[in-house]
């Protein structure tokens, strides 16, 4: 099984009136600005947060799950 957080929601606090946006990873790595249902636009610097992602799902991916029922009990 493949791991990715592409579809992982990350929040955005808005700065002006705190609301909190959710939006996924896939969404940060092709925006730059966020607007604010308050009309505050965000420019966002998404490369060190996208740099943090990648190496969670580096270490997941290196987490070795059994395949339910692949484990047999004696009888």
């Amino acid at each position: 099984m493949s791991v990715t957080l592409e579809d992982y929601a990350l929040p955005i606090h808005c700065p002006k009136c705190g609301a909190n946006i959710q939006k996924t990873t896939s969404w940060l790595r092709g925006n730059n600005k966020l607007e604010c249902p308050c009309g505050t636009t965000m420019h966002l610097e998404p490369e060190e947060v996208l740099q943090a992602v990648e190496a969670l799902e580096a270490a997941l991916r290196r987490i070795v799950r059994p395949t339910p029922g692949a484990e047999k009990v004696p009888a």
